[in-house]
Parts: C-alpha cells; sequence; structure tokens
C-alpha cells in the first residue's frame, strides 16, 4: 500500500468511526468512552497495527454482541476471508449470538454477496466506508424509525387491518434499513414530524433476499 494511499485510509476510518459507534448505540449496544474518545493520533497507532477491531455487548441481552471488523488490506475481502472470520467467531465466542459487521474499502466481490445471503452468514453485515461516513439518521429531515417486536406487530395489524402481505414495504437493502439492521419480516414505525400538519405515523414490513 502507497504511503498516499494509507494515508487517505486512516482519514476515512477514522471519520467512519463516528457513524459506526453512533449506529450501535441506535442499535443499543453498550459503546465505552474509550472507543468515543479514541484520538486521532492513537487510531493511527491501531490502524498500523490492524487492530482496529472492537466487540461490543447489547444493552439489555447481555447473550447477545457484535463485532466490527475493519478490511484494511488492499485486496477485495475475499471468501477465504470470510471463512476466516467466521471460523473466529464461532471458535471464540462459541456460547454468544455474535454478529458481524464488515467495513470494507471497495465493493463486495458477486461472490462475497453470494455468501452474505446464505444461513450460514445470516449474522453478518457489510458496510463500505463511504456508507459510513455521513450518519443519514441525524439527517433534520429524516423520520423516527422504531423496530416493532412480535406482540406490538400484532397489535397493529389487528388495529389497523391490515397484515405484513398487503403492507407497504421497506428494502432491508435501504441505507436506513442497513443503519438500523433491520431483518426481513419485520414491521417499522415510521413516524414523521411536521410544524405544519404535526405526527403522522406510517408502517412498513422489511422485505429482503432469502437465506438460503
Amino acid at each position: 500500500m502507497s504511503g498516499e494511499k494509507e494515508r487517505e485510509l486512516k482519514k476515512l476510518f477514522f471519520n467512519a468511526r463516528k457513524t459506526t459507534l453512533e449506529l450501535l448505540e441506535d442499535r443499543h449496544y453498550e459503546v465505552p468512552e474509550e472507543l468515543k474518545n479514541i484520538s486521532y493520533y492513537d487510531f493511527k497507532e491501531l490502524f498500523d497495527k490492524n487492530q482496529l477491531d472492537f466487540l461490543v455487548e447489547h444493552k439489555e441481552d447481555k447473550n447477545k454482541q457484535i463485532y466490527i471488523y475493519h478490511h484494511i488490506d488492499t485486496k477485495n475481502f475475499s471468501k477465504k476471508d470470510l471463512v476466516n472470520l467466521g471460523k473466529m467467531i464461532k471458535d471464540d465466542y462459541p456460547t454468544k449470538i455474535t454478529n458481524v459487521i464488515l467495513i470494507v474499502d471497495d465493493n463486495p466481490t458477486s461472490q462475497i454477496t453470494k455468501e452474505l445471503t446464505t444461513q450460514e452468514y445470516k449474522n453478518f453485515e457489510i458496510f463500505l466506508l463511504k456508507e459510513l461516513l455521513i450518519n443519514i439518521s441525524k439527517h433534520m429531515y429524516q423520520p423516527k424509525f422504531e423496530i416493532l417486536n412480535k406482540e406490538e406487530t400484532e397489535n397493529v395489524f389487528k388495529e389497523n387491518g391490515f397484515n405484513a402481505s398487503n403492507c407497504p414495504i421497506l428494502l432491508s437493502t435501504d441505507p436506513i434499513a442497513k443503519y438500523y439492521g433491520m431483518k426481513s419480516g419485520q414491521l417499522i414505525r415510521i413516524i414523521r414530524r411536521s410544524a405544519t400538519t404535526g405526527e403522522s405515523v406510517y408502517y412498513r414490513i422489511v422485505v429482503g433476499f432469502s437465506k438460503k
């Protein structure tokens, strides 16, 4: 990796870190202060040692955690990389539900995209660096999104007279769906506030690729 390319990647990964940590907190994961307050100098040291990866626990469900993996190699993230990462997760955290977020600089290959739709990698997500440089959830015109649980979903269907088959959809590939980690089949409440019309509530069912 050339010196200029490395300097560019360091800045991009550092800038993406803020959004990554906000994403984790919005998904109700516990983010330690030392991760939030890291200086650029310390970050560069971690980058040079390839030690950017970290793990955080869910605030309510301590059996649930998420591992953030940074691919800083100049080569594309390969199937071998994916297999090795999957094995490491299984070996190191065999008793916990461990989700994985992959942060990469280049577009994933078609092979990786296909692998991530399989059941084996159902807990894996992938983000491009450029997707994390700006936090889309913080935009002033962005409505509030709430992921409803099974009981809440059933109540909404009953009270509003519709169901999953005739509810408007939200693709799991939508940027805001990716940000919150929304899964296929989840019902989403969208609250839009306006100075002229007040508060409006909408519902969308998340639709994505089936895991094979």
